[in-house]
């Protein structure tokens, strides 16, 4: 498994400082953002795409220091009801994995996106009253399965794959639901692991690797904490927004501080059971400065990995 980070975790940063900061931390791989909600400050999909001088500057820049890029991600919501910012969602995720194929990054990040009407979003968690489960099913049947089928084709014709972040407040947040667009489309298709999305929803990140198996194409470094007192309040269900960290049932935070070290270690060793070797590329959206959270994780991933070879744990996994 290669140790990589997500470019978004550094917003403000250029991509040459991003990359500089990655070599300075001994972070050797990239997930870099190039549309869509993780938007254009480091990298354009677009320009990606139709540029090869474009392209050539970014392997010179990541090859000078060490560093390969593992992905491009591109999450957005294509099925927007928002129809003016579904299309731009779409063509920039349609540039990416043009721009994956052209630069030979083997893999692109990405939402499987929502649709609502009336321009408004309409995400149904629940099976009753009835119109929930109907509206549930009209979405899969008439937006996200005829959506994505093409779109997985192309990709496939590229050489390129597809993870799909499971991500809630999206039709895939589940690993149920990833193996339902999966079967629709085809092994081209998998996901994304982030444990942070799956622990809010009370799923085991360890079990869900271990169900989705060889559909795991990328996995995210990221915690959740609970505030049971909160939760008990609101549930796990709270759309207070994010940046009111202190008052939300669960918040981001970095690996370790959520959940303990025996913890993450099912995760590595849910990942080695299934023979993954992709990255684990680390995603910050926690309190912490992005520099010393980022370079944080990065240490306590490689200690993690120090500790299961001196046999304190039952597997080793190898970071890089």
């Amino acid at each position: 498994m290669k140790l990589a980070a997500f470019s978004a975790c550094l917003p403000h940063a250029s991509l040459a400082e991003v990359l500089d900061y990655l070599a300075a931390n001994e972070i050797h791989g990239l997930e870099l953002g190039v549309g869509a909600y993780p938007g254009t400050r480091h990298a354009n999909a677009h320009e990606l795409a139709t540029r090869n001088d474009t392209r050539q500057s970014l392997k010179q820049a990541c090859d000078a220091r060490g560093v390969s890029l593992v992905a491009l991600s591109c999450q957005g919501n294509p099925l927007h009801p928002d129809t003016a910012l579904a299309a731009a969602h779409d063509r920039d995720l349609r540039a990416t994995i043009e721009a994956a194929s052209a630069l030979e990054v083997p893999l692109v990040i990405a939402f499987s996106g929502q649709p609502g009407s009336g321009g408004v979003l309409n995400w149904p968690v629940i099976g009753w009253p009835q119109e929930y489960a109907d509206h549930y099913e009209h979405s899969w049947r008439d937006s996200l399965i005829p959506y994505w089928q093409p779109l997985v084709e192309r990709a496939r014709a590229l050489g390129v794959k597809i993870a799909i972040e499971m991500h809630g407040g999206f039709a895939v947040h589940s690993p149920a639901t990833l193996r339902r667009l999966r079967n629709a489309c085809g092994p081209n298709l998998g996901a994304n692991v982030d444990p942070s999305h799956l622990w809010w929803q009370l799923i085991d990140p360890a079990s869900a690797i271990s169900r989705l198996g060889d559909a795991v194409f990328h996995v995210h470094l990221k915690d959740v904490a609970f505030r049971p007192d909160v939760l008990n309040d609101t549930g796990v269900l709270d759309c207070t927004p994010h940046a009111r960290m202190d008052e939300r049932a669960w918040f981001f935070c970095p690996p370790g501080e959520g959940h303990d070290v025996t913890t993450w270690q099912g995760i590595i060793d849910a990942l080695q059971g299934i023979g993954y070797g992709g990255a684990l590329s680390i995603e910050h959206e926690g309190r912490a400065p992005a520099t010393d959270a980022v370079a944080a994780t990065a240490r306590w991933i490689r200690a993690l990995s120090q500790r299961e070879r001196r046999g304190v744990t039952r597997t080793s996994a190898a970071t890089s």
